[in-house]
């Protein structure tokens, strides 16, 4: 009797580890973003960004946005919310500045993921200083952000993948 109470309770706690386990895992999305080689998904803990991508964390941004890709025009981000990833953008521009090969790049990465269904809108924001066109194809959580930026002396051309929401006039 007491061999069968001690494998009793020695499967109730391992059936109770499995199921923490399982919960865990069920927080975060299956929707993901690589930034520089590294899978990120929405409910990833700063703990688990940092210990896969702290070494390349940029010292700009604050507590709960943090920049990746020292030396890259437009760096990758990744904000947190109640300490987990509620938002993950990267950008596709290259150094040739090659918008189409930027839009196919991350059209093609959608395209793997298995997006086909998506919503495509676009806005203008304007300013006293700077004009901004943006066109988002937008496939449930994941998004392509194509962006014109104009101020009184510059244009800028922008292709960003990105994984969840931001409010879009903080961009």
């Amino acid at each position: 009797m007491r061999k069968l109470v001690l494998v009793g309770v020695v499967l109730l706690s391992v059936c109770s580890v499995f199921i923490a386990q399982s919960r865990t895992t069920a927080q975060q999305s299956e929707e993901y973003l690589d930034i520089l080689g590294v899978r990120v998904r929405l409910g990833m803990t700063k703990a688990d960004v940092a210990e896969r991508l702290g070494s390349q964390k940029m010292k700009e941004g604050d507590a709960d946005t943090w920049l990746f890709g020292e030396g890259q025009q437009w760096p990758s981000t990744i904000h947190f919310k109640n300490g987990k990833i509620d938002f993950a953008s990267q950008s596709w521009i290259g150094s040739d500045r090659d918008v189409p090969r930027a839009l196919f790049g991350a059209v093609s990465t959608l395209n793997k993921q298995g997006y086909s269904a998506c919503v495509v809108s676009a806005d203008t924001q304007a300013s006293s200083s700077q004009t901004s066109e943006q066109t988002w194809i937008t496939c449930g959580k994941k998004s392509i952000l194509i962006n014109r930026m104009q101020d009184s002396k510059n244009t800028y051309h922008q292709v960003f993948e990105e994984l969840g929401f931001l409010s879009r006039d903080t961009k």
